[in-house]
């Protein structure tokens, strides 16, 4: 069964028709979510077509070379402030006077026949590219920009997790990366370095993107940063930014309160309607269900991490078996492992009470 729609649109850039090809997201589920929201699984709900609905995230302007996912390409940049005309002009003029750019705009162009993971990377990485450096939008559109390169680093898992695909794509996809190396320094050419650039272009959309409208979608915001972090095995920043979480949400549940209850502040005001208080409850509840998803994932490998640590002293500990604990300690401390680590391998004996409990 074909489940690949078509549909002909207008590119936003240069007004030609762009065949936008893409599966429709009725005909399958995402499951198994990754930390990063990564789906490990895909159940189609009417047969299948074979193909990953991923790949046909990004839509290919054959004329201009502009790609865009085919869900915003008649209005690319709503909400971001960036002007459309101005980018334009820019991604036109820079594809026929920059050197540079009009060689990583070749390379990343030629041999896009039928959509594989090969083609869907090289569409992935100009769209990066061109909101990168083209018209001064970085800024404006970090949002798209992390989006984008979390989906890179998506697609960069899919191939190395199946050693078919691997075998299938991966040379042609270093070949793509040692051609672009010469031109884009800042190229995404792994998972990590993507899942890197995305945690960070995330963070500026926090900070300056006028597309974050409110509480909940700030809370999905950072939480989706936490994760991403989760997945780097960076604890300590994932940590950092569930205690920012933490305070957001109390300061949400406070605002809420006196929203409701108007005389318990300095000056208050009338309450608010119930209406919007029952949807900041609502937005109270889904902010919650966010924070408390990522710290249980948090928690959980903070432990696998301490079990880890604890076997690897023990290991080290293995030709002093029959050391006395201080020269056993002294020998984790030389080793650089962590005290509390220390503690749980070689624990200190505790001291006998006397009569009274002294």
């Amino acid at each position: 069964m074909n489940l690949i729609a078509e549909t002909t649109k207008k590119c936003p850039i240069c007004r030609s028709e762009v065949v936008c090809r893409f599966i429709k997201p009725r005909l399958y589920v995402e499951q198994d979510l990754d930390i990063d929201l990564y789906p490990r699984k895909i159940s189609w709900l009417q047969g299948g077509c074979g193909k990953n609905p991923r790949l046909y995230f990004m839509q290919l302007c054959n004329n201009c070379s502009f790609v865009v996912p085919h869900q915003v390409i008649e209005d690319p940049f709503k909400n971001t402030g960036v002007s459309l005309e101005r980018f334009g002009d820019a991604l036109q003029y820079r594809r026929i006077t920059d050197r540079k750019a009009k060689n990583i705009t070749d390379i990343l162009t030629s041999k896009i026949g039928d959509m594989d993971y090969y083609a869907a990377l090289k569409l992935h990485l100009l769209a990066i590219y061109q909101l990168e450096n083209m018209g001064g939008v970085r800024d404006l559109a970090s949002l798209q920009l992390g989006r984008y390169l979390l989906r890179t680093a998506w697609l960069y898992r899919d191939v190395l997790h199946s050693n078919k695909l691997e075998a299938t794509y991966m040379p042609r996809i270093e070949e793509m990366h040692s051609a672009l190396a010469e031109y884009w320094d800042e190229a995404p050419l792994n998972e990590r370095m993507a899942l890197e650039k995305a945690a960070g272009y995330y963070m500026k959309a926090f900070s300056h993107s006028g597309q974050i409208n409110d509480a909940h979608e700030e809370m999905r915001l950072l939480t989706l940063v936490a994760r991403i972090q989760l997945k780097l095995m960076d604890l300590d920043a994932a940590h950092k930014m569930i205690t920012i979480c933490q305070d957001k949400v109390m300061r949400f549940d406070r605002d809420m309160k006196e929203a409701a209850n108007p005389s318990a502040r300095k000056g208050g005001s009338k309450k608010a309607d119930p209406e919007i208080l029952n949807q900041m409850r609502a937005d109270s509840l889904r902010m919650k269900k966010l924070l408390d998803d990522v710290r249980d994932i948090h928690a959980e490998m903070k432990r696998a991490e301490e079990r880890r640590k604890v076997e690897e002293a023990r290991m080290l500990l293995e030709e002093y078996e029959e050391a006395p604990a201080e020269q056993k300690r002294a020998v984790l401390q030389q080793a650089g492992v962590d005290g509390n680590i220390i503690l749980k391998v070689v624990p200190e004996k505790k001291k006998k009470k006397g009569l009274f409990g002294f």
